[in-house]
């Protein structure tokens, strides 16, 4: 009987000889797996450092966060994608409530005609939504709130590019809410110790740049470790590498990309596992090369008929 479709996956029965092959796709199944673990669980994002300084948060490329701080203390911190248009936000730390009039990812401010009941920037402007930008940094993210419980209840606006925050007086102080790039912790702590740039002769253009660093760990471990462009650093499942630089107020600051890979692995075991699966492939192909030859040859000599006996004057078997 034909086999059914569904079998055609185990039609390959295992042998000695397929070994090496199935092997070989294994390996190629483990590439294809952490491929696709990369793809969704990597996070991206960099630090900024000048000489002395230490940092311990990663800040994402594309992300961004409502942050409300109190006395300069962050109470409550939620990334903006979820916070959509009629949810509410509410916290133990927040002695009010916010209901989300609007959210957007990419927002145009315009005039607004009536400022009853609007307080801050939202008496001046309002937001609505605009077409997303081709590039994600690009996107100016904001949020329409409107408050329950505090000083002064009515329509509050939040915009990215806005340099001050939003605030809201409630009984218990003021609260100042603003929306940043998403910071992240990182399990250890990164100092930069050294930045050094070299130019092109005559010009003031980067010819090579490089961070040496101290990472210290949260058992208060450290190392010292230098950063160079297509030399990263590796410290558990997240990779360092020297991305970029600037200059504020006459300082020099080196930009550390941060990249987390869960999947890093993947790759390197995928390899070793395929490399043993094509080595198995070889040897078992040569021993089964071989234990044919051999027994060709012994068919060969070996008498296969009476013809054969006749022909060497044996004697005919009964």
């Amino acid at each position: 009987p034909a086999p059914r479709a569904g079998g055609q996956l185990t039609a390959s029965p295992w042998s000695r000889v397929r070994a090496g092959v199935i092997v070989t796709h294994i390996g190629a199944l483990l590439l294809l797996l952490g491929g696709f673990l990369t793809a969704l669980t990597t996070e991206e994002g960099y630090i900024t450092l000048g000489e002395g300084e230490t940092g311990r948060t990663v800040t994402d490329y594309f992300t961004r966060e409502l942050v409300i701080t109190k006395d300069d203390r962050v109470v409550f911190h939620t990334p903006v994608r979820d916070l959509h248009t009629g949810s509410a936000v509410a916290s133990e730390e927040l002695p009010f409530t916010l209901e989300v009039l609007l959210s957007c990812r990419h927002c145009k401010p315009e005039p607004v005609g009536d400022a009853a009941g609007r307080f801050g920037i939202a008496a001046k402007f309002t937001l609505t939504k605009a077409p997303l930008r081709q590039e994600e940094e690009e996107n100016q993210s904001g949020l329409l709130l409107k408050t329950k419980g505090a000083e002064e209840d009515g329509v509050y606006l939040v915009f990215q590019p806005v340099p001050h925050p939003t605030e809201i007086g409630a009984a218990h102080g003021v609260y100042r809410l603003s929306i940043r790039k998403q910071e992240r912790p990182l399990p250890f702590a990164v100092t930069l110790k050294d930045f050094e740039k070299q130019v092109y002769p005559g010009t003031d253009t980067a010819r090579e740049y490089q961070s040496q660093v101290t990472i210290t760990e949260e058992g208060g471990a450290s190392w010292d470790s230098l950063i160079r462009m297509n030399e990263p650093l590796r410290v558990e499942s997240y990779t360092l590498y020297q991305s970029s630089f600037m200059v504020a107020d006459g300082r020099e600051y080196s930009v550390l990309a941060v990249v987390k890979n869960r999947g890093r692995v993947f790759p390197y075991l995928a390899g070793i596992v395929m490399g043993l699966g094509l080595i198995a492939h070889v040897i078992f192909s040569a021993v089964s090369h071989g234990d044919k030859s051999e027994v060709k040859d012994a068919k060969a000599s070996s008498p296969s008929s009476k013809k054969d006996l006749i022909t060497r004057n044996l004697p005919l078997p009964p």
